[in-house]
């Protein structure tokens, strides 16, 4: 009895391992710009919601032949609390897509993982557990990060961040980036 139980417990978990594999196989862009679509083609699709980058907002991967679009009343399905998007541009093609979220001012990094409202667990919903978790203390700053990687190459980057900026009240600023990259886009 207990072997057919620990059979069928294991069963179940290589079920569930396999199936989070099977969902990792290749990233879609999130929203209403595919991955390779090139830049005036992304522009057209987000019309006057896209506004063009300069080269100084950009970060350094993308200063040499990137480009940007943000967007900060674009709709993301599924996602709580975003309040912009950013798209990044390498060669003509779209290969990163960023979501932000500036959750407020909390005490404790507790109150800021709580003021998420389940973002990483949407995450890992929709595409498994992720591949490695960690979280980060360097003076007042605590970062939480979370990765999920995909046999295409890409790679999906939740980050966290918590008392970067001092809010007063002992209050400090908690913040939410996701980055959905495909390999050129790291």
């Amino acid at each position: 009895m207990i072997r057919l139980f620990a059979a069928i417990a294991a069963a179940g978990i290589a079920a569930s391992a396999a199936f989070a594999q099977d969902a990792r196989q290749k990233l879609e862009a999130p929203g209403r710009v595919p991955f390779g679509t090139i830049y005036a083609d992304a522009a057209k699709i987000l019309g006057k919601s896209g506004q063009a980058m300069g080269k100084d907002d950009l970060p350094d991967r993308f200063k040499a032949d990137g480009k940007g679009l943000s967007c900060d009343d674009c709709n993301v399905p599924a996602m709580p609390n975003i309040e912009g998007v950013t798209l990044y541009f390498a060669r003509d093609r779209l290969v990163r897509v960023e979501h932000f979220a500036n959750l407020g001012a909390v005490k404790t990094l507790d109150e800021c993982v709580n003021t998420d409202d389940g973002m990483l667990a949407l995450l890992t919903k929709q595409y498994g557990a992720p591949a490695s978790r960690n979280t980060t203390k360097k003076d007042d700053e605590s970062v939480v990060t979370a990765s999920f990687h995909f046999n295409d190459g890409a790679a999906i980057e939740y980050e966290m961040s918590f008392g970067d900026i001092d809010l007063g009240d002992d209050k400090k600023s908690c913040a939410v980036t996701i980055r959905y990259m495909q390999k050129d886009g790291r």
